[in-house]
């Protein structure tokens, strides 16, 4: 960021990504030091959070792909399957604004975990990256409509070790 003022520059996308989501308090402190400007004062209302749960759950019932069509049954049970495993995972009441990185790695650990009821053996690979897809398209839809910080989801892609995701939110914001 002091390259970027010392150079009247630009800072990456990244570094301003992280900006927006930084607290007042330590934004404050970087404008003290001259390094961003001041954050202006916004009397805009923000969003009500939903719980995670609460969501996934209008998510569904609404049935709409990001691109706004309507999604087919079976992909909306691949959707109830995901839901069903982060309702699991999550604690109960669990808001969907504070899910962080190191809850994505935790529920991908999570994932490692689970056993089919029926053979006891471990769920394949295969079947943990569509879990994992249809939860990132969850979360993805929750950045259009302004749920969760850009910069969280774009992390837990990164942590659930996908490179599609990362460029999914990178193209979308």
């Amino acid at each position: 960021m002091v390259a970027a003022l010392a150079a009247n520059g630009v800072v990456p996308r990244q570094t301003a990504l992280w900006l927006g989501g930084i607290s007042d308090k330590l934004h404050g402190k970087l404008s003290r030091a001259g390094v961003v400007e001041p954050r202006q004062a916004n009397n805009i209302r923000q969003p009500k959070m939903n719980s995670l749960v609460r969501f996934l759950d209008g998510f569904i019932a609404d049935g709409k792909t990001l691109e706004g069509r309507g999604a087919s049954d079976s992909t909306k049970r691949k959707w109830k399957t995901a839901r069903n495993h982060l309702a699991r995972h999550f604690p109960k009441g669990q808001k969907l604004e504070d899910v962080t990185p190191t809850d994505a790695q935790a529920f991908r650990q999570y994932l490692e975990l689970i056993r089919i009821k029926t053979t006891g053996e471990p769920m394949r690979e295969n079947a943990k990256r569509k879990l994992i897809s249809s939860t990132k398209v969850m979360f993805n839809v929750s950045v259009h409509r302004d749920h969760c910080l850009a910069v969280r989801l774009e992390q837990i892609g990164v942590l659930l070790d996908d490179a599609v995701f990362g460029r999914l939110c990178r193209g979308v914001l």
